[in-house]
């Protein structure tokens, strides 16, 4: 069986297939010279966008170009998972509805809704399992670290339980796991520059959400 972990971002949806080993592909609105970008190339499999809705004015044109934009999108997604079969487990990361800002929920809503649509009508015999965010960021932290006894919560090694990880987290978990590919080797060297940052540079949070997504459907956490 292939497995397949997505977390989806209008901006960088981040897609981990299982194929024996981890192909890693991000759908991305950031520029080929982007520096993280450019140094890891030969890693990921970037696909760059520019939307045409941020052309337009008039609110309906604007969002009915939205709509455009969103399936040539995630059409290029379902394309590039035909590359390896029909058949999948796909695990999917759930809506965030802490998200700051209104826009944000109802353009991930949209773009979701259009992408498992498409992943139901291209691959029938495939099980897709929606993962609440919260989940992901428990089960991660429950596959590298070890539950203390006496404790009912896993936390990582400086005590930050799973349920409270942020972003820093996740990359050290990921670091501090057994996964092995050619992304964590690369982190692992440019570690100290990127903790000095006030945020994890895209696209590498949410590969590494993508990478877990799919680690956790395939070990059927």
């Amino acid at each position: 069986m292939k497995y397949i972990g997505i977390d989806i971002s209008v901006n960088s949806t981040a897609v981990c297939i299982y194929d024996n080993k981890h192909n890693l592909y991000n759908y991305t609105t950031k520029k080929s010279n982007y520096v993280w970008i450019k140094n890891t190339s030969d890693i990921i499999n970037f696909k760059f966008f520019d939307f045409e809705y941020k052309k337009i004015d008039g609110f309906s044109d604007t969002l009915i170009e939205k709509i455009k934009d969103y399936d040539k999108y995630t059409e290029e997604i379902i394309n590039d998972i035909k590359l390896y079969g029909n058949e999948f487990i796909i695990g999917i990361e759930g809506y965030n509805y802490g998200l700051k800002t209104t826009d944000s929920i109802i353009d991930i809503s949209e773009l979701s809704s259009i992408l498992k649509l498409k992943l139901l009508r291209e691959f029938p015999n495939s099980k897709i399992i929606l993962i609440p965010p919260k989940s992901v960021k428990i089960d991660s932290c429950k596959m590298v670290y070890n539950l203390i006894d006496g404790q009912k919560v896993v936390r990582n090694n400086i005590g930050v339980a799973g349920g409270s990880f942020d972003k820093i987290d996740m990359l050290n978990a990921f670091l501090e796991s057994n996964i092995q590919n050619d992304l964590k080797n690369y982190l692992i060297s440019k570690k100290d520059d990127i903790l000095k940052m006030k945020n994890i540079p895209k696209p590498f949070d949410d590969v590494i959400d993508s990478i877990f997504i799919m680690e956790i459907v395939k070990n059927n956490i």
